[in-house]
């Protein structure tokens, strides 16, 4: 299973890589942007305090509607690690954590789907 799963992993950060263009950070700039406000003592549901950090991390002046934070507070627990590194390194991280859970959910369901398949023939009526 780690194989398979790392497998999985190694192949989609190298097509991450290869075509950035495919995987771009549409709601993650609003993780990430909401980390960062809250980080700095910020409210990260504040259109207002988002606006110019979002404007900063793509680089972009020009932006006059920022994406905003709809997930529950205690969601700023799992994107605040990610506002560590710099938003392109922490997008390809999400990427990457993003592919091995659904990695592991997908070999989950299979065990889970094999594992009846056995115990039904096992049956006798």
């Amino acid at each position: 299973m780690l194989i398979r799963l790392a497998v999985v992993t190694v192949l989609a950060g190298l097509l991450f890589q290869a075509k950035p263009e495919l995987f771009p950070p549409r709601d993650f700039l609003e993780y990430y942007s909401a980390a960062k406000v809250f980080a700095g003592g910020g409210d990260p549901y504040d259109g207002a305090q988002l606006l110019p950090a979002q404007q900063q991390i793509l680089g972009d002046p020009k932006l006059d509607k920022p994406v905003s934070l709809w997930t529950p507070p205690y969601t700023l627990a799992l994107y605040g690690p990610f506002a560590l590194l710099p938003f392109e390194s922490a997008h390809f991280a999400w990427l990457l954590m993003q592919t091995l859970l659904m990695a592991l959910s997908v070999e989950l369901i299979v065990r889970s789907f094999t594992w009846r398949q056995v115990s039904n023939l096992s049956t006798s009526w």
